[in-house]
């Protein structure tokens, strides 16, 4: 059973657009399509940070695993203060939620790169 399990969870870390898809699937049978979007692209973030950082290991086995989490942390902290600066009367809610759906598209543009490079690193220039 365990095995199972751990199987899955490196299945979903390896290709997160997969969890994303299987949330998004399953959130559009009770919410509208913007809303269903919206939350799979929230509760998915985890995986597409861990699959950057596990694909940053594999290219860079030295420090890659942390640059890459020192790089999140930065963007992260720099994304919530340009939400402050954008919105400086918004909610501290809806400010969060604005940085975490803009990581969301750099992590999964990133996790694009970072595929391609992998691809192009481990295939082609083998």
């Amino acid at each position: 059973m365990t095995t199972v399990v751990s199987a899955i969870i490196a299945t979903f870390v390896t290709f997160p657009l997969l969890p994303w898809l299987l949330v998004c699937f399953v959130l559009l049978r009770w919410q509208p399509k913007q809303k269903a979007i919206r939350n799979a692209s929230d509760w998915t973030l985890p995986f597409f940070l861990l699959a950057i950082v596990f694909i940053c290991y594999e290219l860079w086995p030295g420090h890659g695993a942390w640059l890459a989490i020192i790089f999140i942390a930065v963007l992260t902290v720099a994304l919530l203060l340009f939400m402050h600066w954008v919105h400086p009367t918004g909610t501290p809610k809806k400010k969060t939620t604005a940085a975490w759906r803009s990581l969301f598209l750099i992590a999964g543009l990133l996790y694009l790169f970072l595929l391609g490079a992998a691809f192009l690193d481990r295939v082609v220039f083998a």
